[in-house]
This record gives structure tokens, C-alpha cells and sequence, in this order.
């Protein structure tokens, strides 16, 4: 990725890994659809139980869309765009994606898989909200500033909530979490290089340069996050939002 992107790029490198994140995120949903059926863990019938201070009418309509054969081809349908989005990166197709995307979220109450359904919503609001307008626009570049604000953000109040654990601290927390680092003082060295990774991101949008630097970081957090604790749905969505960081370091004044 170029050092000089500008908005066009950032946007179209943006709208490709979140589209890549929604299709990985079919997919996986469409090889678990077992569990989705009636005798399964995440059966409509056990979740639409939370739904019921909902009307009847909508009730119906969640019934029809959420329940059975239906949710299946939700989730079919959001992999087809994801895939028409990387040849055709229109707003239509992502109010589509961000169609789908609401609905899976609605089915479990939220969210899936937590913060990586939450920006992937963030993403694709902000796409469809840049498309709206066109290229060119101010509000493109909003668009960007907003991805970037809450990746930073995502990372910082991370940091923070880990700074102000004492098995944080001490490096308890990581060999809770993980059996590959036994040693204690390892677990304390580790555990300060992600504290201090997450606490200084804000720095990622100094400069270009820096901000490769902890993109490189970035990727290498959540690849070795999906390798030991099994978040691989944590990697597109955050590095759709590293085109926009590149994009909005470019701002900072020289020297």
C-alpha cells in the first residue's frame, strides 16, 4: 500500500477488505447453519424470545425473515454482494451489505461476534454515507475521519481497560488467556508491548510513515489473536479501517 494514498484509493481499498470481512463472515455462517435449525444452540425459537415486547405484526416479520429457510438465504445474500461489491463498489450494493449485515446482528440481539459485527457496522455506515454523496465530496472525507476515530478509539479504550487491571499489569492476564507463554517474565514483557501498542495508537495518524509501522503491528496483533485465541473475524474488519488511518495521517504537518 502506497504511502500517498489518496481519498479514492483509501475508499476503494476500505470498500474491498470489509466486503472480503462480510464474505468471510458468510461463510462461516453457512458452514454452522446446523445450529440454526430447531433441535440447534442459536434456533429462533430460543432467541425470539427476547423479541417479544415487539408487536405482533413485526414479530411475524422477524419470524419470517430471521426463522428457518429464510435467515439462510439472508446470509447467502450478503456473501453474493460482498463478492458483486469487489468488481461493483456501488451504494446500492453496500445499503445491501449493511441490510444484511443489521439483520444477522438483530438475530442475536446486537451482535455475533461483539466488536468485529460492531465496526463492521461503523465501516459500512460510513461507506454507504460516502457513496450517497460521491467522490469528491466533503463528506468522503468525513466518511474516512470516522472509520479512522473509531479504530483509534477501539484500540485506546482497550489499552486503558487493561492499563487499569492489576492481572493486566502484571502479566497475569495474557497466560490466563493463553498456555503459550508460561514464563511470567515473558507474559510481562508481551503484555507491556500490547499495552503500549494499544495505548499509543493515536501516534498512527502523526505521520505516514508511522502509521505503517503500526499497521504492520495491527495486522500482526490480530493474526497472532485469530492463531491463539481463535479471533479470526477480527482481522478485515480492523484492517478495513487502516486504508482511512494511512489516509488521514497524510494531514499531519511536516517535521
Amino acid at each position: 500500500m502506497a504511502l500517498n494514498l489518496t481519498e479514492a484509493q483509501a475508499l476503494l481499498w476500505t470498500q474491498r477488505l470489509i466486503a472480503l470481512a462480510l464474505m468471510q463472515q458468510a461463510g462461516e455462517f453457512l458452514v454452522i447453519r446446523g445450529d440454526f435449525g430447531l433441535g440447534g444452540a442459536w434456533s429462533w425459537r430460543i432467541l425470539r424470545q427476547d423479541f417479544q415486547f415487539f408487536p405482533r405484526p413485526m414479530l411475524a416479520v422477524l419470524d419470517t425473515i430471521l426463522g428457518g429457510r429464510w435467515f439462510i438465504g439472508v446470509i447467502a445474500l450478503q456473501l453474493i454482494l460482498g463478492a458483486t461489491s469487489l468488481a461493483y463498489p456501488r451504494v446500492p450494493v453496500f445499503v445491501g451489505l449493511l441490510l444484511t449485515h443489521t439483520l444477522i446482528c438483530l438475530r442475536w440481539r446486537g451482535t455475533f461476534n461483539g466488536g468485529s459485527d460492531f465496526m463492521t457496522l461503523v465501516v459500512l455506515t460510513a461507506l454507504v454515507l460516502a457513496g450517497s454523496f460521491g467522490e469528491g465530496s466533503e463528506v468522503v472525507r468525513l466518511a474516512l475521519i470516522y472509520i479512522s476515530l473509531h479504530s483509534i478509539a477501539s484500540y485506546c479504550i482497550a489499552g486503558a481497560a487493561k492499563v487499569s487491571s492489576a492481572s493486566w499489569r502484571s502479566g497475569q492476564a495474557l497466560r490466563y488467556f493463553t498456555a503459550y507463554v508460561p514464563a511470567p517474565q515473558l507474559a510481562r514483557l508481551m503484555t507491556g508491548v500490547i499495552l503500549l501498542f494499544e495505548c499509543s495508537f493515536p501516534l498512527a495518524v502523526s505521520r505516514p510513515e508511522v502509521c505503517v509501522f503500526y499497521i504492520g503491528l495491527g495486522l500482526c496483533f490480530h493474526i497472532g489473536n485469530a492463531w491463539v485465541l481463535g479471533l479470526n473475524r477480527f482481522i478485515l474488519p480492523w484492517g478495513a479501517t487502516y486504508p482511512a488511518l494511512l489516509f488521514l495521517s497524510q494531514w499531519a504537518p511536516a517535521g
